[in-house]
């Protein structure tokens, strides 16, 4: 039997039990206060006026607002327009902070923020002004092959193609520099055949140079062979042999086949006397025919230019 003031009280006592336990649960669901200064705010902040106005109080203590910065760019949640404090950490940083802009660079939410990661860490570094002093640097290169190599479903196998190789064939043979690049345009591109191929680099050229330099220009185009597929990784170890920190990037290169996805330059900072172990992932293709093709890797120390050595690997292309 239904009871209407008994359900009455019910529901006035059930409501006061919620009113009471609801500052409670406020307090815990209330997020924590953003400590992050005002200033460093603005400065991430595409207001200019602000920025300007942040800038100049920051300035009366470089050494706290470099602390400022360094803790807003390391937290959870990334403040919106990062790259800004990235780049104000060139004014207010050091080149302790290096390590710091190369961790920010492979984490980088986009290709700017990247390069100002990059245009950072170059400021913070001073270079040693002689790349032979570190010809030691790398004490190992290798490759760790993941997989045996896969032949290639390529539907532009058996057409023409201006390749990596013939424009290195144009250079020996002395073409002039200015036809050159007039014709890198057509590097990587598949014609069905060779009159279309070679239809396409007489458009290319003035009337004069396509004549005198037709036979020499076909003479190093070929057709696209039967590929293999080899992935790995290039591992590199490495040390520092000086008494001062190194900023150092590593390239790799291909000879006798390509880069199905070329790998990024891989940036390594060393302390003194520290050593480093660096995997670089790598995605490559090769003639079907070639036994093996040339792995290359380069080295050198940031806004200071290779140094002369260089190491190579010979992979193998047959299973």
């Amino acid at each position: 039997m239904f009871r209407p003031r008994l359900f009455a009280l019910l529901l006035v006592s059930t409501l006061l039990m919620l009113l009471q336990a609801a500052p409670g649960m406020a307090a815990k669901e209330a997020p924590a206060p953003d400590a992050t200064p005002a200033e460093i705010v603005a400065l991430a902040s595409g207001d200019t006026q602000q920025q300007w106005l942040a800038l100049a109080t920051l300035r009366k203590d470089p050494a706290a607002a470099r602390q400022a910065l360094l803790q807003a760019l390391q937290r959870p949640e990334p403040l919106p327009g990062r790259w800004r404090l990235i780049y104000r950490l060139e004014e207010f940083g050091t080149e302790e902070d290096v390590p710091l802009l190369l961790k920010l660079r492979e984490e980088a939410q986009n290709p700017r923020e990247r390069r100002v990661a990059e245009g950072a860490a170059r400021a913070l570094y001073d270079p040693i002004g002689d790349a032979a002093a570190i010809g030691t640097a790398v004490l190992d290169f290798s490759f760790i092959q993941t997989g045996r190599p896969t032949p290639l479903d390529d539907p532009d196998q058996g057409k023409w193609m201006l390749t990596r190789w013939s424009m290195g064939e144009y250079e020996r043979e002395e073409i002039p520099l200015a036809v050159i690049k007039q014709l890198r345009p057509l590097r990587g591109k598949a014609f069905d055949s060779r009159r279309a191929l070679s239809d396409a680099l007489q458009k290319r050229l003035a009337a004069k140079d396509w004549k005198a330099l037709r036979d020499r220009l076909l003479a190093s185009v070929d057709t696209i062979p039967k590929r293999v597929q080899l992935k790995g990784l290039a591992r590199v170890r490495m040390q520092n042999p000086l008494q001062r920190p190194l900023l150092l990037r590593l390239s790799l290169d291909v000879w006798f086949g390509s880069f199905r996805t070329p790998p990024e330059p891989a940036w390594v900072y060393l302390d003194p006397g520290t050593s480093q172990t660096v995997d670089i992932p790598v995605d490559l293709q090769g003639d079907a025919e070639r036994t093996q093709m040339r792995l290359d890797l380069r080295l050198d120390e940031i806004d200071n230019g290779y140094i002369p050595d260089f190491h190579k690997l010979y992979l193998p292309l047959q299973p």
